[in-house]
């Protein structure tokens, strides 16, 4: 018997659900050791280079330490590694990040019943008044790490030599302008919190306490990793150890829940590097483009079958 369109959806949400749990164990035991992200000394990144945000970055870093992939993070589709001139080996198996998105909507005066409004593409879910907002899409999708691919880095003295150029990098950063990138992200995370609390209704939707806590230190260890190019290792190494009240508060964030203070933190990261937060725009943009002008052919073709 073959699958409805809605037990493939559930299929989909149940496996982003999982991914996400995935995500928040292998940070609470990241968080919780003496020296925090040991062993990250990668970001995740688009084929185009761009780093992954949000909750992605958890969920891939922890398949990369699953596979024993730890020094690259680039990962892409079939035809995103097809347009970079590789191509991913025959009978690799798909890892797995998240799409998700949200809608508008607006409510009806005589039945006040909520009614969602279209939108050419999914707003991210860091954006989170649950009262203005609705989950559109919550899926997971198959993806393929760089060590997937035909032109794989396998040589040992390429990888050896990677490994010693992240060493002499780590040398020559300047700890002080770290150290200030993470009291400007802090800041900044506090004023995003402040900002989506301020919209809650509900008093148990807000961010407060340990959970404000966790999301502004994260915030600064997302800008550190950025701007030091040495992943969250290195945050982890200038930011110091994690408050232990952090670990239990991660614990009762099931399913979804870890998307939230990832999201915010990554926002933050992006206002902190404008010309990321411009490329990242630029790159949106054109996949909405790319996305449009596919529709419009697609319903051209479909005019021109009936003439």
């Amino acid at each position: 018997m073959a699958k409805t369109s809605s037990q493939s959806t559930d299929a989909r949400r149940e496996a982003a659900t999982r991914l996400c749990d995935m995500a928040r164990l292998w940070v609470i035991q990241k968080i919780s050791a003496t020296h925090p992200w040991q062993g990250v000394d990668f970001m995740p990144v688009k084929a185009n280079g761009l780093p992954y945000v949000g909750v992605n970055i958890p969920v891939l870093l922890a398949q990369m330490e699953e596979a024993k992939a730890t020094y690259s993070g680039r990962f892409g589709s079939h035809s995103q590694h097809a347009s970079a001139g590789n191509g991913v080996r025959k009978g690799e198996k798909a890892w797995h990040a998240i799409y998700a998105g949200r809608v508008a909507k607006k409510r009806d005066k005589k039945d006040d019943e909520s009614k969602s409004t279209e939108s050419s593409a999914p707003r991210p879910l860091d954006d989170d008044d649950e009262d203005a907002w609705t989950i559109q899409v919550f899926n997971s999708i198959p993806i393929f790490h760089i060590s997937q691919t035909e032109k794989a880095p396998n040589d040992p003295a390429a990888l050896s030599a990677a490994n010693r150029e992240i060493r002499v990098k780590e040398a020559k950063v300047d700890v002080d302008a770290m150290l200030l990138f993470a009291k400007k992200a802090k800041a900044m995370a506090a004023e995003h919190i402040a900002e989506f609390n301020a919209k809650q209704k509900k008093e148990g939707a807000k961010l407060t306490g340990v959970m404000a806590t966790f999301i502004e230190r994260l915030a600064a260890d997302l800008v550190v990793a950025y701007h030091s190019g040495l992943g969250l290792r290195y945050a982890g190494k200038v930011n110091g150890i994690y408050p232990q009240e952090c670990l239990s508060v991660l614990q009762g964030l099931s399913g979804g829940k870890i998307m939230r203070p990832w999201g915010i933190a990554s926002a933050v990261m992006r206002e902190c590097a404008p010309e990321l937060d411009e490329q990242m725009k630029a790159a949106t943009e054109e996949a909405i483009a790319k996305r449009e002008a596919y529709k419009q052919k697609q319903a051209k073709e479909q005019e021109n079958l009936w003439f």
